[in-house]
């Protein structure tokens, strides 16, 4: 399995990162794509592949993680393929070996497993699939003696669950087929810097009809910085990536024939990033929201309106902001006077 490590500034963390995949059982190659690092993170790679072989370093520059993860997939030689990032690690012992003859056994291109969030206070995301579910929870909060379990399901049945649980990406916790990410040539959006995970998963659940595995095991945990790129990056800059998170959605939507079930799922997916987005917006300042309000189209409020109406359907109650940022919508179009030109601009069409 190949373990794909995008470093920028992580000096801090690296090591601890590439330790916890060394120390896996499991065949593996490490493919770490230092991009553009000003620290020492160089330095440390360089320490590490000389010490183990089976570590590959590749240097760019600064190109941003999709352009760093892009690199690694690109090399990559084993028949699966983890994305690990550089300031998170892996949980010691995971059971690889056991998932990639699970993957084999049921020719599943996808495995998902849970992971462990720093910011959370080491909360777990709970699995989607309600027996999977039950048996983390015994695990994990229940503290039951009870083993770990898999379970194989369509990517149909898992994507109501997935998205009735509330969309979360968690790139880092799964476990992808090599061939079917190259076969559809699905990469990483390198124009956003926010969502391009959601973008790459959504396409990934969707572009063929597949079986995938999902575990109740915790295989990763993630780290919160806040001077990681994400955190560090203005508000302004996310709200126009989550926009064209949304628009190529759309565009990927237009180009599949997708079934009704399907096409639902994936302009939920799109909700979710506008919500993120107007989440955003709210805490931009009072300037920048008078410039990015021309972004702010009929379009993406009957985009908002929709999801608003089956988030209640699904949760029997709107989300916190709903009523915050449906205000807002009203006020940046009432004030701007010509909708249909501002819905040219937006390139999103219901």
């Amino acid at each position: 399995m190949s373990f794909i490590v995008p470093v920028y500034n992580t000096a801090e963390y690296l090591s601890e990162c590439l330790q916890s995949i060394i120390m896996q059982n499991i065949h593996r190659e490490i493919i770490a794509v230092d991009d553009g690092s000003t620290d020492s993170s160089g330095n440390i790679l360089a320490e590490f592949a000389a010490k183990f072989d089976f570590i590959r370093i590749i240097t760019q520059p600064n190109k941003g993680v999709s352009a760093a993860r892009n690199a690694g997939l690109r090399a990559a030689k084993g028949r699966y393929v983890y994305f690990v990032d550089s300031d998170d690690y892996l949980l010691p012992n995971r059971h690889f070996r056991d998932y990639l003859a699970a993957m084999q056994q049921y020719r599943a291109v996808i495995l998902k497993g849970c992971s462990k969030w720093e910011h959370l206070n080491d909360e777990f995301t709970l699995p989607s699939m309600p027996e999977i579910r039950e048996t983390a929870l015994a695990v994990y909060s229940h503290l039951q003696t009870e083993q770990h379990g898999i379970q194989a399901v369509s990517a149909a049945e898992y994507l109501p669950y997935l998205i009735q649980k509330g969309f979360s990406p968690d790139l880092w916790a799964h476990i992808f087929d090599t061939a079917y990410l190259r076969r559809h040539k699905l990469t990483f959006d390198e124009s956003l810097s926010h969502a391009e995970d959601t973008l790459f998963v959504i396409q990934a659940l969707t572009c063929e009809p597949i079986t995938l595995i999902e575990s109740s095991e915790i295989l990763y945990y993630y780290r919160e910085r806040p001077n990681s790129a994400v955190h560090q990056a203005d508000t302004t800059a996310a709200f126009h990536s989550c926009l064209r998170a949304i628009n190529a959605l759309w565009q990927y939507l237009r180009q599949n024939r997708f079934d009704t079930q399907t096409h639902l799922h994936i302009v939920m997916v799109a909700s979710r990033i506008l919500e993120f987005a107007m989440g955003q917006f709210l805490n931009c300042k009072p300037s920048a929201k008078t410039a990015l309000s021309k972004a702010i189209t009929p379009d993406l409020f009957a985009l908002y309106q929709m999801s608003a109406a089956l988030e209640y359907r699904i949760h029997g109650h709107a989300s916190a902001d709903f009523h915050k940022i449906g205000e807002v919508f009203r006020q940046c179009l009432q004030s701007a006077g010509q909708p249909s030109k501002h819905m040219e601009n937006s390139g999103l069409r219901l």
